[in-house]
């Protein structure tokens, strides 16, 4: 087993905790660790861009390793405790012929309308990015007609899911995926400044078609949300708040927000 986790800060002034860097603990729970870093390009291990959240290592892991992926990977946060006190015990509970489990155990159900709480038009960003990483996963970039049977676009996306993105995954599940696949995912979500460039694909959003039926002109929409802006802040009231800078340039609503709610297609389907 190896364990990736996704650090950005958590580290920064403190040592490394015990389940990094003990050579006791490795060998009782038999595993290794792969230890991104993003904040020195001289040093081994740098991931250049911090979007899409955990997703963005998670995928990076995924790509560098497919064709020698190990038997089992565990991605979690740089602070894996904070959603689970018992994830070490998970770890070592992991079977042989496991492929896909997550290890947070807060299941949710939401759909993208939820997002409109955080400022009117906002959910039409996150439908775009849902739509775009399933686009993918599924294999239908090509085949728009039936990705939208698949997701008609005449109600909102609604999923149930775990919280938090903390899970372990099989090579032989990474390999039900072909390499290329999981590039475009990593570039979707780990490396575009914006899950999708230029226009959202209005006519084919439940979003738009919402605002349309409350009576917005089609002309006032598309000039009041256009493309999906590099830096959304958390809420209205974090504008100018360090919160914005620290964590909204890197796509936590849009790119890490659509990989948090679909893990389970992304990794587990």
């Amino acid at each position: 087993k190896v364990i990736v986790p996704a650090v950005f800060h958590e580290f920064d002034g403190n040592k490394l905790p015990s389940w990094i860097n003990s050579t006791e603990m490795m060998q009782k729970y038999h595993y290794s660790v792969h230890l991104y870093q993003k904040k020195d390009a001289s040093k081994p291990h740098y991931i250049a861009w911090n979007r899409g959240t955990e997703a963005g290592v998670y995928l990076r892991y995924i790509v560098d390793h497919y064709h020698h992926f190990p038997d089992i990977a565990v991605f979690v946060h740089g602070k894996p405790e904070e959603h689970n006190d018992h994830w070490m015990d998970a770890v070592r509970c992991i079977r042989p012929n496991a492929t896909y489990f997550t290890i947070n155990f807060a299941y949710l159900s939401r759909d993208t309308d939820y997002w409109s709480y955080f400022g009117k038009g906002r959910e039409l960003w996150v439908e775009q990015c849902w739509r775009e990483v399933l686009k993918v996963t599924w294999g239908l970039e090509s085949n728009i007609t039936e990705f939208h049977r698949r997701v008609p676009f005449d109600r909102p996306i609604e999923v149930n899911f775990s919280c938090c993105q903390q899970f372990f995954l099989s090579r032989q599940h990474v390999h039900r995926r072909s390499l290329y696949d999981w590039k475009r995912l990593l570039q979707i979500v780990g490396q575009q400044e914006q899950c999708k460039a230029g226009e959202p694909d209005y006519t084919v959003l439940y979003t738009y078609h919402k605002y349309l039926q409350q009576g917005v002109s089609p002309n006032d929409l598309r000039k009041q949300l256009g493309p999906e802006p590099v830096q959304i802040p958390i809420t209205q009231e974090e504008q100018n708040s360090p919160k914005q800078t620290e964590y909204s340039l890197h796509g936590i609503a849009t790119q890490g927000g659509a990989m948090e709610h679909l893990a389970h297609v992304v990794y587990g389907q």
